[in-house]
């Protein structure tokens, strides 16, 4: 096999499912546990993938030798390419969707029910929880936050500033009106507050999200990626990637609806006692002001 690249085109799993007989047992749960966590792999370090596992790095690096690739980093960037080659766009997922349908309303019913409960129940990894707390950690400390979502990721960073703001203090939302301004308002951001950027249309997003989380890169701005890719540029250099992979056969954003839901509800019970305050002063004035019933 050539180093570095996949011979033949054959798939990434396919080129680990054939080397795997020859190793050894150590080396098999390596290669098991990259077949089985294949999308959190481009986020380890091969010290980190030992740990995992409770085996030597020194193994690992064997491991990944004696399966033909150049090197553990060499081997992250061909799951990132592969990941994109065999990545269905969700909105053209949304188009196949209306020509698998058979039609039966209930049945379309039923099946998008069952299909957001498996993948929800799916998302969660031992990575994807370590990373949550990470970015609660991020946006507990943050004097202000600051949430991104362009085009299909618009209506899902809405969502989140409108919860969040109802529990928490100086939340804004950059580019509200998909406006030209978005260098302007990342130019009000310090390394003390924090930019939460949403891509939920992986592995193809606006360049304004790209160029938002490397300017935050560039000027040591803590931030946040939720997406469904992780081989887009923005994981790369975001300080935490959150994980909402999209495995429907339908187009759905519930993995980040329920990523969002889940934030919301730690940084609410974090910070409990200015959330409770905020929430019924909001409830009372609504009253008064008749806007509530």
């Amino acid at each position: 096999m050539e180093t570095g690249s996949l011979k033949d085109q054959q798939s990434f799993f396919q080129t680990i499912y054939s080397a795997k007989r020859n190793l050894t047992k150590r080396q098999k749960t390596v290669a098991e546990y990259i077949i089985q966590n294949a999308k959190e792999i481009p986020f380890l370090t091969a010290q980190e993938l030992a740990e995992r596992i409770d085996i030597s790095s020194s193994t690992v690096v064997r491991t990944i030798i004696r399966l033909g690739f150049k090197s553990f980093p060499a081997m992250k960037e061909i799951i990132r390419d592969q990941i994109v080659e065999t990545t269905i766009p969700p909105l053209r997922r949304l188009g196949r969707s209306f020509d698998s349908s058979d039609g039966q309303c209930e049945k379309n019913l039923e099946n998008v029910v069952f299909t957001n409960a498996e993948n929800i129940r799916s998302m969660l990894t031992a990575h994807l929880v370590r990373n949550f707390c990470l970015a609660a950690d991020i946006l507990e400390k943050a004097k202000r936050t600051f949430i991104l979502g362009l085009r299909s990721s618009r209506g899902i960073a809405v969502y989140f500033h409108s919860l969040l703001h109802q529990c928490a203090n100086d939340i804004f939302l950059l580019d509200p009106c998909g406006s030209d301004d978005l260098v302007e308002h990342l130019l009000d951001l310090t390394p003390e507050d924090v930019l939460i950027s949403i891509i939920s249309a992986g592995p193809h997003y606006s360049k304004r999200s790209e160029l938002a989380v490397q300017y935050a890169h560039e000027h040591k701005i803590p931030s946040v990626l939720i997406t469904n890719d992780i081989s887009i540029r923005p994981a790369s250099v975001a300080d935490v990637v959150l994980l909402a992979p999209q495995t429907h056969p339908f187009y759905s954003v519930i993995t980040f609806m329920t990523m969002v839901d889940a934030l919301v509800l730690e940084i609410g019970s974090r910070k409990k006692e200015r959330s409770r305050e905020k929430l019924e002063k909001a409830g009372s004035l609504l009253l008064d002001y008749g806007i509530s019933i």
